[in-house]
């Protein structure tokens, strides 16, 4: 799992070193330890968000597209 330090102190389990202000690749095992404290946290890389960003954005236009579609024909209208 991929973790930054956002803290000023360093953080140390044996091989893996995480100073401040700096993000690693450590194992699940670490991370889950290491993530109980505040200044810790998992690291996601911009661009990848920005790109699930638009992948799921553009997935919920198409579903309200659907959605609206789907309102609209004579079985699902009230009344007729």
């Amino acid at each position: 799992m991929l973790l930054e330090n956002r803290g000023t102190r360093a953080f140390q389990h044996g091989e893996y070193i995480l100073l401040p202000n700096m993000h690693i690749d450590v194992p699940d095992k670490i991370a889950k330890i290491w993530l109980n404290y505040k200044e810790i946290i998992e690291y996601a890389d911009p661009t990848e968000v920005k790109k699930a960003q638009e992948k799921l954005e553009s997935e919920n236009k198409k579903l309200k597209e659907e959605l609206t579609k789907l309102k609209d024909t004579p079985k699902n209208k009230k009344g007729k």
